[in-house]
């Protein structure tokens, strides 16, 4: 059997690139294996789906699903704050703002990232995969960092789940 990297060990890889900078797909999948280590299913299946990505159609509500009916309400709402962002659209002419889920990989939304650092728009827009006959905007506005700020508070959210579940160790 594989021995689990330690709590500290992925710690420390995780905060040396600030701002998201370092999680990869092989750090999820340490980081999946030290929860499994624990017994800890959810949080197991959790870095599971920041390394894969949540599937297409996956929308905020469905959490409970994808993370298991076991998974505690903290861990839904630390995937609910990394993941959903609030974009813009115009309705007539007003701006509203809309909620999105990313559901793409952290080694997708890391690309994007890169990709758009150096754009000179502040703004990016998205397009969506709408289903047929849902209301639902097929493009949002975010600011360009929205991808960034995605990672970042998807690493502060695995780096609280270390140090909590490092403390037990």
């Amino acid at each position: 059997m594989v021995q689990p990297v330690p709590a500290q060990d992925l710690l420390r890889r995780l905060l040396e690139a600030p701002e998201g900078g370092g999680l990869s797909a092989q750090l999820l999948r340490e980081a999946e294996l030290f929860f499994s280590s624990f017994g800890d299913a959810p949080r197991a299946r959790w870095m599971q789906c920041e390394r894969n990505g949540y599937g297409a159609g996956t929308q905020a509500a469905d959490l409970h699903e994808v993370l298991g009916l076991d998974a505690p309400p903290e861990l839904i709402t630390a995937v609910l704050d990394s993941r959903r962002q609030y974009g813009r659209l115009l309705v007539g002419d007003v701006p509203r703002r809309w909620p999105h889920f990313f559901v793409e990989s952290v080694d997708e939304l890391s690309g994007w990232a890169q990709r758009i650092g150096s754009a000179v728009s502040s703004t990016i827009t998205v397009q969506l995969e709408v289903p047929e006959g849902e209301a639902a905007p097929v493009a949002l506005t975010f600011d360009s960092d929205v991808f960034q700020r995605v990672l970042a508070r998807i690493a502060l959210e695995l780096g609280v789940a270390l140090r909590q579940a490092g403390g037990d160790a």
